[in-house]
């Protein structure tokens, strides 16, 4: 059976893992101000950063509408069996259930995955996936290896500062206070 994985940019995986173990890889939306840029598209870490720093507009996040999930799944389903679509966690963003909607009329079985996680907790369980699917390994097996390995997966992130945080609405004005 041949499973092809699918995942979204909050993965932070390099373009290069993503092609050696055929990952394909969905944008989110990063909005500055009214400027829409693709993540890991058209719009680079090292330029989010800069913008970061210099955009009056604090960056917002969006996550792709369900069409663009349909279409991903339509294309891969020509070459695939099956298809194992992990995301960011489901409560940092909507992803998973865009997801879910457009997992809807594939052609193929879709198998959706919370990863609880996000960046490289995300990415690392993404690789996991595609290289168990790339070693002939069944469903079944990847759901299982990955159900045993999220709850093991831990992302820690060091902050210079904790406004970015409060004013994304993840922590409160007390918070980052106290915290900075």
């Amino acid at each position: 059976m041949k499973i092809k994985v699918v995942t979204d940019s909050t993965s932070d995986l390099p373009k290069e893992v993503c092609r050696d173990l055929d990952i394909a890889v969905i944008p989110l939306n990063v909005h500055f101000g009214d400027t829409v840029f693709q993540d890991g598209v058209d719009l680079t870490n090292d330029e989010f950063y800069r913008k970061l720093e210099s955009s009056p507009a604090f960056p917002q996040t969006s996550t792709k509408p369900p069409g663009t999930f349909a279409e991903t799944y339509g294309r891969l389903a020509e070459e695939a069996d099956a298809i194992l679509s992990i995301h960011v966690s489901d409560r940092l963003s909507g992803t998973l259930n865009a997801a879910r909607l457009g997992s809807l009329e594939a052609r193929v079985p879709v198998e959706l995955i919370d990863s609880q996680s996000a960046s490289m907790g995300l990415g690392l369980l993404t690789i996991l996936a595609a290289r168990m699917a790339r070693d002939g390994a069944s469903m079944e097996d990847i759901k299982s290896r990955l159900d045993r390995a999220i709850p093991m997966t831990v992302a820690y992130g060091l902050f210079d500062t904790l406004q970015y945080l409060q004013k994304g609405g993840r922590i409160g004005r007390a918070q980052a206070l106290i915290g900075s």
